[in-house]
C-alpha cells in the first residue's frame, strides 16, 4: 500500500491521522510506500470504521461468508 492510496481510503491526512491516532505529521514522515505493519494499521482502521470497499459475489476476489 502506498501513502497515497491510505489517505485516499479516509478521504484526508487528518482523518487518516484521526483513524489512527497520531499526528498529521506522522503521516507526512511516512516513505511512500508502506512497510507491512502500517499497511495493515491503515487497513484495520478502515476495517472499523467502515471504510472498505463491501464485497459481493460479481467480485472475483471476493472471500465467501459462512
Amino acid at each position: 500500500m502506498t501513502k497515497h492510496e491510505a489517505v485516499s481510503r479516509f478521504g484526508s491526512v487528518l482523518d487518516l491521522a484521526t483513524a489512527l491516532k497520531i499526528t498529521r505529521q506522522a503521516i507526512y514522515q511516512w516513505p511512500e510506500e508502506l512497510p507491512q505493519d502500517q499497511s495493515d494499521r491503515v487497513l484495520g482502521a478502515a476495517h472499523r470504521l467502515g471504510k472498505l470497499p463491501v464485497m459481493d459475489a460479481a467480485c472475483p476476489d471476493a472471500v465467501e461468508q459462512s
